[in-house]
């Protein structure tokens, strides 16, 4: 169960209803729920408010689950938030490349409630135990390698922008 403070936990996929299923079920165990839709989206939230565990799908548009997930492990600042990785694919190389870069979990869609609140909390509990540092305002501005990906392209005219990430509503 999250502490008092509430634990906050960035989803990122780009299928609506999964999306909204994973929030409905977070936000119901008390935890803060924020959602993106792409890779791009995802890493502007992350570092516009640093979440405590990232959720994230493996196939999107624009930057991939892999391709954040190796962005974030790159800097410091972002290198020790917690991400599960979710895919529909289930293969031997899907799962070796996750743990490869670093994931805290792989869960195979679809996911049940009790396989993600157990993640979930696993996750966190081992983040928990090896104190993983809060990144400070002041360190995200020394960090243009990770927000270079999340910068609009110039040209693109179907970028993240065309949707916000949405805040879980309040209980």
């Amino acid at each position: 169960m999250p502490d008092a403070r509430k634990t906050r936990i960035l989803i990122i996929d780009d299928d609506d209803g999964f999306c909204d299923l994973l929030r409905i079920h977070l936000s119901a165990a008390g935890y803060q729920v924020q959602v993106a839709e792409d890779g791009v989206a995802g890493g502007r939230a992350l570092l516009a408010q640093t979440p405590d565990l990232i959720i994230s799908d493996v196939n999107m548009p624009f930057l991939d689950g892999f391709e954040l997930l190796s962005l974030m492990r790159a800097d410091e600042s972002t290198a020790a938030i917690p991400v599960i990785l979710l895919s529909g694919r289930s293969d031997g190389d899907t799962m070796a490349k996750a743990v490869e870069l670093g994931a805290a979990d792989f869960l195979t869609k679809p996911v049940t409630r009790d396989q993600l609140l157990e993640s979930v909390e696993a996750c966190l509990a081992r983040a928990k135990g090896r104190g993983a540092p809060r990144i400070t305002a002041r360190r995200r501005r020394s960090e243009p390698a990770l927000r270079r990906p999340f910068q609009p392209r110039p040209g693109n005219h179907k970028t993240s922008q065309s949707r916000p990430c949405r805040q879980a509503p309040a209980r």
